[in-house]
């Protein structure tokens, strides 16, 4: 009982504090303003961040700080223009990566991390094989018309993006295993569903979030969005990375002034 009481006797503390003094040296907030603005959260998340305010002001902090176009929102509603193309995309082949085919691609900036989850996964008896990474806009559309020779568009709507919707499109999504159920219960799907945050990777698609996502869950798909998001994502805001991509879409620029940060 007393573990649940405390972020609520958290609240009181700080409902009762006319203390100027910053919630985290990095942001400008008093415990007040930090207090407004976590009202301003969904219900859930306000409660952690009231908890623990200063982890989250300086896991946000660094959130601000990932690459451009790391933290972009695509989703059903929010696409990209045709034209647009990750510059810094890489061959995956050629190193310690498993790869059931040549010619996968990702982003230079989410190498790093993808190598130490891979290692980490195999020194803990997991093989992470990547099946599918970047695709282009043309790659993305192709693969949807043929679902939809086969298949009802509603179950298409369901498990693949329109082109310009895709995560894939931005160069740090990765599908891994078989693309399928399966996978979750496989060691590699156990590791990544407990680890990937640890290494700023994110299942984009977690199960009995179609609601939120649009999509049906989805085991085998990760992206990378950075460690201090993914920690933002699992600590604070319920493994739900949607809701913390909407969130950072609609707060970023108050933030960044906040900070002081260019946009």
């Amino acid at each position: 009982m007393r573990a649940r009481l405390a972020p609520l006797l958290l609240l009181a503390a700080l409902a009762g504090c006319t203390s100027r003094q910053p919630v985290s040296p990095r942001f400008s907030y008093t415990k007040g303003e930090f207090r407004a603005f976590a009202a301003t959260l969904p219900s859930d998340v306000s409660v952690r961040a009231l908890a623990e305010p200063e982890r989250f002001l300086e896991l946000l902090a660094g959130a601000l700080g990932a690459p451009t176009g790391v933290l972009q929102l695509v989703d059903k509603a929010h696409g990209l223009d045709r034209s647009w193309t990750p510059s810094d995309l890489v061959d995956l082949s050629g190193g310690k990566l498993s790869l059931p085919k040549a010619g996968l691609r990702l982003r230079t900036v989410a190498m790093e991390d993808l190598l130490a989850m891979s290692d980490a996964a195999h020194t803990d008896g997991a093989v992470l094989t990547i099946s599918s990474a970047w695709r282009s806009w043309d790659t993305q559309a192709a693969l949807r018309a043929k679902a939809l020779e086969t298949q009802p568009r509603e179950q298409v709507d369901r498990e693949l993006a329109a082109p310009g919707h895709s995560q894939h499109q931005l160069g740090t999504a990765i599908d891994l295993g078989s693309i399928d159920d399966s996978f979750a219960d496989t060691a590699a799907g156990r590791w990544m569903a407990a680890n990937a945050w640890r290494y700023g990777w994110s299942m984009s698609y977690p199960r009995d979030r179609e609601s939120e996502t649009g999509y049906r869950w989805e085991s085998w798909h990760f992206r990378w969005i950075g460690r201090p998001a993914a920690e933002l994502v699992q600590s604070f805001f319920g493994d739900s990375q949607q809701q913390f991509l909407e969130f950072y879409a609609a707060s970023e620029t108050a933030l960044r002034a906040k900070l002081r940060m260019p946009a």
